[in-house]
Parts: structure tokens; C-alpha cells; sequence
């Protein structure tokens, strides 16, 4: 709230609590003034944290963005081609605990045409990954029905049960699929449920989930996979061409038991 109109509310008061004077006793007028500020105060605040609240972006030192400035569209992202007609809303960009980020929702168009059917809608942040990688995605099995269509790479199966029920690898890189989801990743990965997708392109990571209108969540998720990115990965720089060496050797692959 303005601190001019705070200010003004006061005057009105005073105003007020004057003219009380010639027909109330001093006492009362007093107690009934600094109550009525108290209370105008109060007010105000709680009004203002309201508006504040209304833009959660603005809290977290984002940047709101009415149109899309970055042309997501045309990153080399499998997802936006994974439905029909797809837009980019919502879109807020900036530092967000010291990671570069872009938090946008995309929509779809309806897979089954019918009179008031819903766009599909997915929430998404992307980040920078820390290393060049080859194109990778990661999701519940759940996705396939949710997305018109699948990615036409290879389906990596990891050798562990648990994971491999929970969720499908398609990457042309199994060397790069075993480096990158090492125990502590895949664990993290299982556990977060059914709710996550992650897409992996040469400097870009990606989440996309539910579509809820908060800010904070998918940004958590995106942190948490960055985090998790094996130092192995990072240090390699330019990695994930079909053969590399360096991803292929012993010290730097996993099991992927759960």
C-alpha cells in the first residue's frame, strides 16, 4: 500500500477525532484515536502483504514476462513437439538461489477433440545443466498417455526393477544414461513419484509436472535434479557422443540397483 494513502487515512482520523472533541470527553476521544490508527494501520498492512502475495514471482526476485522474449519454442526440446498447437504462459525468469532459471507453463491442445475439453498443461522450469549432454528424457510411465506422442530415440532399460517400473529412459547415449543416474540420482529420481518429468539437451536441463500456478515448487524439483548431477558428469565438459570413452570406462558408470 502507498504510504502517501496511509498517511492520509491518519489525517482523516485526526480530522475525525477533532471533531469528536467538541461534543465526546478528551479521554474518550483519545482511546477512540489511537485505536481507529491502530486498527487504519492494520488494515493497511494486512492489505499489503495480500497484494504482495498476489505475485509470487515478485518475492522471489523473478521476472515476469507477458509474451514469450527467449523463443522457447525453438530450443531443441522434445516435449514442445510432443502435443498439438503448443504456448507458452506464465513465464518468469531470473537468479533463483544463485540458479539461472526460466519457470513457464506450457499447454496443449486437447488429445481427444471434444466440446469443452481442457488444453493439457504442464509446468516447466529449465536451467543450465553444468555440461553439454546428449538429448535424454526421463519420465513416469504415466506420461505416455498424458503426451500425444512418444520421443522416437531408444529406451535405455537401467537393470533396476524398481526404477525401471517406475519410470523410462530414451536416450541414443546408454553410456551417458549410466554416468548421469548413478544410485543416488536414480533413488532420488523413483521417489519423487509420478508426478515429474526431466528432459536433458546438450547445456539445458528441464523438469515439467502438474500445472498448479505456484511458482516454487517445479523450481525446487529443478534444483534438486541439477544438484544430483554426478561431479563425473560436469568435469567431463563436452560430453555424451555415442562411444565417448571417457563415459564408457568403469570409474564413471553405475548399476542403477535400487
Amino acid at each position: 500500500m502507498n504510504p502517501w494513502l496511509r498517511l492520509l487515512a491518519v489525517l482523516v482520523a485526526a480530522i475525525v477525532a477533532a471533531l469528536l472533541l467538541k461534543v465526546l470527553p478528551p479521554v474518550v476521544v483519545l482511546v477512540a484515536f489511537i485505536g481507529g490508527v491502530a486498527w487504519v494501520n492494520h488494515v493497511l498492512k494486512t492489505r499489503a502483504k495480500a497484494e504482495a502475495k498476489g505475485d509470487e514471482a515478485a518475492i522471489l526476485g523473478l521476472k515476469r514476462e507477458r509474451q514469450d522474449p527467449f523463443g522457447l519454442l525453438g530450443y531443441p526440446l522434445a516435449l514442445f513437439a510432443r502435443g498439438g498447437d503448443p504456448a507458452i504462459e506464465d513465464l518468469v525468469w531470473g537468479t533463483w538461489r544463485g540458479l539461472e532459471v526460466k519457470r513457464f507453463d506450457v499447454s496443449f491442445e486437447p488429445i481427444v477433440a471434444a466440446p469443452g475439453a481442457e488444453r493439457s498443461r504442464f509446468a516447466c522450469a529449465l536451467a543450465p545443466l553444468g555440461a553439454k549432454a546428449p538429448h535424454l528424457i526421463v519420465e513416469p510411465w504415466t506420461f505416455v498417455t498424458r503426451l500425444a506422442s512418444e520421443v522416437p530415440m531408444p529406451q535405455i532399460v537401467t537393470g533396476s526393477e524398481r526404477f525401471d517400473e517406475a519410470l523410462h529412459v530414451r536416450c541414443g547415449d546408454e553410456a551417458f544414461v549410466r554416468a548421469l543416474l548413478d544410485d543416488a540420482m536414480a533413488r532420488w529420481l523413483v521417489d519423487l513419484g509420478e508426478e515429474w518429468g526431466f528432459e536433458v539437451t546438450g547445456p539445458f536441463a528441464m523438469v515439467y509436472g502438474p500445472a498448479t500456478g505456484d511458482v516454487v515448487p517445479v523450481l525446487e524439483v529443478l534444483q534438486g535434479f541439477v544438484e544430483r548431477v554426478p561431479d563425473g558428469v560436469r568435469t567431463l565438459g563436452a560430453v555424451g557422443t555415442e562411444g565417448d570413452a571417457g563415459l564408457g570406462s568403469g570409474g564413471s558408470g553405475t548399476s542403477l540397483g535400487a
